[in-house]
């Protein structure tokens, strides 16, 4: 309950522990550490990631103006 009515002080301390370290250390430390947590992908590891591709997580639709565009579905 406490780390609810200091949210905005916590999330600082997070941010500024886990800014300067890459995610997959964040990751591995919070686990280490039995803190639950997940990284979260952009848009660039999504489509670098083949898993998305072979669930079908990906899609290409038609614009008008762009023309062919793959999009997150």
């Amino acid at each position: 309950a406490a780390r609810l009515e200091h949210r905005e002080e916590v999330n600082a301390i997070v941010s500024d522990w886990s800014g300067g370290l890459p995610r997959e250390e964040v990751v591995a430390r919070c686990a280490e550490a039995g803190v639950p947590c997940g990284a979260i992908n952009s848009i660039a590891d999504i489509f670098a990631e083949e898993q998305f591709h072979a669930r079908g997580d990906l899609l290409t639709v038609q614009d008008e103006r762009a023309g062919e565009v793959t999009v997150p579905a």
